[in-house]
């Protein structure tokens, strides 16, 4: 670093810096003018002339250069170099202090494993939903960060989406600035590969501005001995074309990494971005690469392509969409803690979850579904299908009944307009933790009570007891964990 203050007008000094623009040369005798950088981002004017030895040097912006026998000029208002007649200038690579995480706090060797947390989107301060359903979202951000540092992992990356709006409240605001606070007290920076809403959000940059989010690049951030990339969320040609022009691996990394705001083949089947394409456009070899998508609801088991480990990760926390209903979502969410050739899971805190189909319930079986539906403190997720039948359970009456035993619920009415009476079946297409009990019916079938003309022409049968899962998966998200050397 050097001290301004120190030097007199004309001193000459050995200094390093960093070509942030090339200005148009003015004067018969000037070869070059820029504006340069020092390593404590102090910014100034360089001015190389024609009869200086470093005017050969192959100048480009971005670049790293130690000048050896700069001149300084020292004017009322300005600092200014100059090149003179015996000025050197050398390449060199120094990473920016901003994209240089490499020694805080770990104390990094070459040798030693950097460990890289792997988030999937995280739908932050969501506009359409729920107070209490926002703590969802919240409180599964919170649970990664707070076993990021329990596991002294060197960096987070999340890929595919930070925020789910682009106006959140101030205090939803508030929350995540303490989170990522804490990130930073313990020197885990938070690496972005966000989506188009992130990418194009003013919040974001102020993030950035105070240290607290780092957007991923064709330029690497260094985290120890790791090289980590980043593409900006676009399809799969123009990723390719910014994979093409992505900077060189610096000297002092081992590997690198690449993390990307949509999805990757394999493991997704139908996307038109995949590894065998990333690798032959990149001149970087990438040990791993990060996938994560705001509208790919799915963690995927990791898997390996040509040496390549690829993760795709799902959302933190369960959206509460349809698809739910075709394809039961496998519990927990994923998050993952990856290392050089093994993937540690690690729980953290979840709300239990359950998914339950229910077939023709009729109005009076909605204390039966009372006594033996496990919804308290659940997120639930109900269908309801086949035929309504002749006096048909309101979707509003368990809507009301579940509202009042947990934030968290869905139903989706999908019965069909038939009034044919059917027995009431339900079944648990999934739960977590696996739910065994089963609902009581009276011994014998019960007849409905006439009116015109009876509700069901048949006796109703006696129903089915619930179908349940019987996997047995821990109460809690598995978090997926990289260590790369």
């Amino acid at each position: 670093m050097v001290d301004f203050g120190t030097h007199e007008h004309n001193d000459l000094i050995s200094i390093e810096v960093r070509i942030d623009e090339i200005l148009r040369s003015e004067g018969d005798n000037r070869a070059y003018k820029f504006t340069v950088s020092t390593t404590d981002e102090t910014q100034l004017k360089l001015s190389i002339w024609d009869e200086c030895p470093a005017v050969d040097t192959d100048w480009k912006v971005g670049n790293w250069y130690r000048l050896e026998g700069a001149l300084v000029k020292k004017w009322s208002s300005t600092i200014e170099l100059n090149g003179a007649n015996k000025t050197t200038a050398e390449q060199i690579d120094i990473p920016d202090a901003a994209d240089d995480y490499s020694n805080t706090g770990h104390n990094f060797t070459s040798n030693q494993d950097t460990s890289l947390m792997h988030v999937g989107p995280v739908n932050y301060a969501s506009s359409n939903i729920t107070a209490r359903r926002k703590q969802e979202f919240q409180r599964a951000l919170d649970a990664a960060i707070e076993t990021a540092i329990q596991q002294d992992v060197d960096s987070i990356v999340l890929t595919g989406q930070l925020f789910a709006t682009q106006s959140p409240a101030k205090k939803d605001i508030r929350a995540l600035r303490e989170s990522l606070n804490e990130l930073r007290n313990n020197d885990i920076p938070l690496l972005l590969a966000g989506s188009p809403r992130d990418n194009e959000f003013a919040l974001v940059d102020e993030l950035t501005a105070d240290g607290l989010v780092k957007p991923l690049s064709s330029s690497p951030v260094v985290i120890g001995d790791v090289a980590i990339y980043g593409t900006s969320p676009v399809d799969s040609k123009n990723v390719l074309s910014e994979i093409r022009t992505l900077d060189p691996m610096p000297h002092n990394v081992e590997s690198a990494v690449l993390a990307v705001p949509g999805t990757i083949a394999p493991p997704v089947s139908d996307t038109g971005l995949s590894v065998d394409d990333i690798q032959s456009a990149s001149s970087v070899p990438f040990e791993a690469i990060m996938a994560g998508d705001r509208r790919h609801r799915q963690s995927h088991a990791p898997t390996e392509v040509s040496d390549c480990q690829v993760f795709q990760a799902g959302p933190i926390e369960y959206l509460l969409r349809k698809w739910a209903l075709e394809e039961p979502p496998e519990y927990p969410c994923s998050i993952r803690i990856i290392e050089p050739s093994t993937t540690e899971q690690v729980s953290i805190p979840h709300r239990p979850f359950v998914l339950y189909r229910i077939e023709s319930p009729s109005a009076e079986d909605l204390q039966l579904l009372k006594n033996g539906i496990e919804a308290a403190d659940r997120t639930v997720l109900m269908q309801l299908a086949g035929p309504k039948g002749s006096e048909p359970l309101s979707k509003n009456s368990l809507e009301k009944w579940l509202q009042e035993q947990t934030s968290v619920s869905k139903i989706w009415d999908e019965r069909s307009k038939s009034t044919e009476d059917q027995p009431l079946c339900v079944e648990t297409l999934t739960s977590e933790p696996p739910w065994n009990y089963p609902i009581t019916y009276p011994p014998n079938p019960v007849k409905r009570p006439l009116q015109k003309a009876p509700l069901r022409p048949q006796k109703r049968k006696a129903v089915q007891p619930i179908q349940t899962l019987r996997q047995q998966i821990q109460d809690s998200i598995l978090l997926p964990v990289i260590t790369l050397f």
